[in-house]
Parts: C-alpha cells; structure tokens; sequence
C-alpha cells in the first residue's frame, strides 16, 4: 500500500515539472523590523570583518530571503497567531515610544540590573495593555464568548512574543517571570469576579455515533432542507463528498486542516486528493507471489463492485499539524476496513464516491479527495456552515451545536477507541499523535489488526460529556434526542 502510495505521488510529481518550490512565506512584521536593526548594524560596522556588499540592498534582500523559507517550516496557523500577537506587541511598545525588537539579556547584561529590571517591567505591564485590547474587542463583538478574556489568554500573546525573538529573531530575551506572577494575580481577581468555573477552558464536545449517524440519515433523506444557506440535494456530488466527509473523518480522526483549505490556501501537491487512496480488492487484484497484498490505484466500477469484507482502503495521510512535512505518517498508510452494512463505513462511502466521479488516473492527484461539486475542496468557512447547520437538523438548538465542531470527530474516535478497551499508545496511534509510543506501535500493525481497532471502536458505546459545560447549561442527551428524531423520521 505504501510503494502504491508513493508512486502515485512521484508520477505526479514528475508530470508536473519536477519537484518545483513552494512559494515562500510572508515576512512578517517582526522580521522586518529586526533586519532594519541587523541593517543599521552592519552599516556601522567598521571592523576587518564588516559586510559590505556592492549593493547597499543585498543585507536586507537576504534576511528577508531567509526569514521567508524559515517561515515555511510553521504552519501558516502558527504564522498566523504569530502575526496577530506581533500586533499586540507593537501597541505596547509604541505606548513607550521604544522599538518593538528587544534587547537580549547580553546586551542588558552589560547596562546593568537597572536596565534588566526595567526590562521586565515593560513584559510584565504590557499584559495589562494586551488584556485591555483584548476585553474592548470582545466588548464589541463577543462571538458567544459568555466571559471577558482571561488574564491567561494576553500571557499567551507575551509568550508568542517572545518565542518570535528567540526563534524567529535569534534574541534571548528577559524571561517572562514577573509578567506570570502578575497574570497569577489578575487571575485570582478574575475567579473572584466571574467564579472559577469561568477559568475553566471551553472545548468542543465529541459527537456521538447517534449523532453521526443521524447527520448521515439527513444528508440522505431530507431533500430540499435548508443547510447554511444552502439547498440539500440528495445524491448529487457535493452533498454524497459531505456524507463520505463524515464517515471518513469518524474512522479516521482528520483535523479539518487535513481536509479542507483554510482562508487565502490554494489546492495542491501538500493536500488530501484522490492519490492519496489505493485499493485493496481481493477478487479484483489477488495477492502476489509472495503473498503480500497487491492494490489497485484507480479502480474501475466493476472493480469496486467486488469490494467485500477483508478488503480496505489505504489511505496515505496529507502532512498536517503534527507533521509539516509527512515524514512521520504519511508513509504508514490508514486502513479502512469494507463493509457492506455497516452504518458508518468509511471504505464504503469512499467507494462510492469513486464510481460516482471516475477520476482518470492522470488527474487523481489534481482531484481533492472530498469535493463541493465544483472540483474545488470544501473551505474551512463551508464546512463549519455545513455541519452547524446539520446539527440544528438533528433537532439542536443554535447553543447546543456550537458545542460540537468537525474537531469533534477526532475526539469521538478517541472516546470510541478509549470505550472500547484500546490502550493508550492505540490510541495515540490511530490518532497519529506524534509520540514515541505510537510511532513504534505503528510500525508493527498490520491492515487486519488496524481494521479489527475501528470496527471495534464503532461498536463501542460511547458516553463522553465534558465538565466544560455542565456548570452553564442542563447536561444535554444527545442520544436521547437523537434517537427521538430518528423516531419520527417515517
């Protein structure tokens, strides 16, 4: 499965001009406000080892050339949030008049205590500042968010900044002990003013196989339904890619980013298309000599039609949070077990979706692997609409579907595997955490004991409900009125 898998990529590859380079990064502002003090620098220099180029530019063309690809090793979430926290940081320092790329502890070092004290003083009140930027946004526009931002949450800017330096920008910096020991201050003035059950982090719920299947139930039936501004179609391309979608991020625990494209990214080589899958059908494409399995890359509709159980779908893993670059995964493909009933199904859902589009082998690695019927994969934007939207279907109020979100699915997988008696490095595994404990289990699993792991998982009886939002609102059974909907449905 993996020599398939890799070969679909390097014909690809080779059809498309070689290797080629991804375009750079931005520059962020921090950068370039460094390399203006790098520049100065070099400018007054007048030691036997000065830099002096011919063209007065080059210093500054080089900095910024390094700074672009050595962006193009963070993933453009971090890059993002590092570009928001720079923001922040920028404010801070022009309420003091002073630059935002700060000295190192070398240099303070060499002033005295006196500089370094005050130093620390500038980090330690600019939570202040940042914690007051952030409460006027949310003022404006809460998006939901019950409680004003938490003293922690401007910590974690300062914290952003300063990685930036160290990182980025080659500057140790004054460590952050004075800031934290203010933020554990305002932190206790904030439980005293909220209740410390505002402190308590908010995260998604994981969905319910009840749930998941009715989701699926929905996309099947409810022809015409209104779904996030849009009109459900049943059978049609984009609404059967959104039901393989959920049967396919319920086995295989994908972050959205692995499937979707995020805001401003365009399709290509780095993201989930119809090569990443090959076929394993062993009435179409019996084992070799050796006895090792044989698989199929682009297989045909009546190859498909052989699909029974025992069989599966290789699927490689695009590169993702954990793994940039897909050194770690993306050579250990996922296997998912064929099966003709089940209720959710993965293989089977992927299979269909196969015959339906008849993808020609050439363009396999063009074609993304879920699709909104355009040709172009579904957005970030579309698919939180989307499944929002499904789940006020289900009988969800506004508040109660914004518990869920397509991460939960990850966490369902991780709950069905945990209810099913699966150890943590399984799961671990399963889930590709990068860790030592499931890149060495990884290693030693085979197709039939993978597919054995997910039938087990979807069997399992899954009751999950975080302590997040029991404090707020009256624990909801999603079961239960799942399974009341599924009633009424003739």
């Amino acid at each position: 499965a993996r020599r398939a898998l890799d070969l679909q990529g390097v014909g690809a590859a080779l059809k498309e001009g070689g290797r080629g380079r991804e375009a750079p990064a931005e520059v962020s502002q921090a950068v370039l406000d460094r390399a203006e003090i790098l520049v100065d620098a070099a400018a007054r220099d007048l030691s036997a080892h000065a830099l002096k180029p011919a063209s007065p530019g080059r210093l500054r063309r080089a900095l910024v050339r390094i700074a672009k690809y050595g962006a193009l090793a963070a993933p453009a979430n971090t890059l993002k949030q590092e570009s928001c926290n720079w923001r922040h940081w920028r404010a801070v320092t022009e309420l003091y008049g002073t630059a935002p790329v700060r000295p190192s502890v070398h240099e303070l070092a060499a002033r005295g205590t006196d500089a370094r004290e005050v130093e620390c003083a500038l980090w330690a009140d600019a939570v202040f500042i940042i914690l007051d930027r952030m409460e006027a946004a949310w003022r404006i526009n809460p998006r939901g968010r019950p409680y004003p931002p938490k003293p922690s949450s401007a910590l974690q800017v300062l914290r952003g900044v300063r990685r930036v330096h160290v990182k980025r920008l080659q500057v140790e910096t004054v460590p952050l002990t004075l800031a934290v020991a203010v933020v554990e201050g305002l932190l206790r003035e904030y439980a005293v003013r909220h209740g410390p059950e505002a402190l308590i982090p908010q995260r998604k719920e994981p969905l319910s196989a009840a749930i998941i299947e009715r989701l699926l139930h929905i996309i099947a039936t409810q022809e015409g339904a209104r779904v996030a501004h849009k009109v459900l179609r049943c059978g049609t391309l984009p609404w059967r890619s959104l039901a393989g979608l959920i049967h396919f991020m319920a086995q295989c625990g994908f972050r959205k980013a692995e499937v979707a494209l995020a805001p401003g990214d365009e399709f290509g080589p780095m993201h989930l298309s119809m090569a990443n899958v090959v076929w394993r059908i062993a009435a179409a494409s019996p084992d070799g000599p050796d006895g090792k399995h044989t698989f199929i890359v682009c297989p045909t509709k009546e190859q498909l039609a052989l699909l029974a159980e025992g069989d599966y779908a290789a699927v490689r893993p695009p590169p993702s949070k954990a793994d940039q670059l897909g050194l770690h995964w993306a050579a250990d493909p996922i296997y998912l077990p064929y099966h003709a009933t089940a209720t959710i199904n993965a293989a089977r859902a992927l299979a269909e979706l196969e015959a339906m589009r008849g993808v020609a082998p050439e363009a396999r690695r063009s074609s993304p692997l879920f699709t909104d019927g355009s040709g172009k994969p579904f957005t970030h934007g579309s698919l939180d609409a989307l499944l929002q939207g499904l789940l006020m279907l289900c009988g969800m109020s506004a508040e109660e579907a914004r518990r869920y979100s397509w991460h939960s699915f990850r966490s369902f997988l991780a709950c069905a595997l945990l209810a099913a008696g699966k150890d943590a490095a399984t799961i671990q595994c399963l889930l590709r955490w990068k860790t030592a404990e499931a890149l060495s289990l990884y290693a030693r699993i085979n197709p039939g004991a993978y597919g054995g792991h997910i039938f087990d998982a979807m069997r399992a009886d899954v009751e999950s409900v975080r302590s997040t939002w029991s404090h707020r609102v009256p624990v909801y059974d999603a079961d239960a009125r799942v399974a009341a909907a599924h009633a009424e449905v003739p």
